[in-house]
């Protein structure tokens, strides 16, 4: 009989752990839910604003390099607009001996 009796007893102890990992469960579900889902939130936004970060690093990158390339540009401007004006001034010295 002690042997039923102790088999009994492991019965009731497993049925309280049971119900005791049941009812933490339970008070910590929505917990434990709440944090999943603005562990989610973190996640759902902090991956768009890195890869928009990476982008907005490149247009800079890209940006400068233009803003080089167009400094360039306006020295090439600059400099066959002193040559041009050279060349029709050298064209106005030159016609007048024509005509002479």
């Amino acid at each position: 009989m002690r042997g039923g009796g102790g088999l009994a007893l492991a019965r009731i102890q497993a049925k309280r752990n049971s119900k005791a990992i049941t009812r933490t469960l339970v008070r910590d579900l929505p917990r434990l839910l709440l944090i999943l889902f603005f562990g989610t939130l973190v996640i759902i936004f902090t991956i768009p604003a890195i890869r928009l970060t990476k982008v907005s690093a490149q247009l800079s990158l890209q940006n400068k390099a233009l803003q080089m390339r167009i400094f360039e540009l306006e020295k090439q401007i600059e400099q066959l607009e002193k040559e041009q004006s050279l060349i029709l001034a050298r064209q106005e010295i030159v016609r007048p001996e024509e005509y002479e």
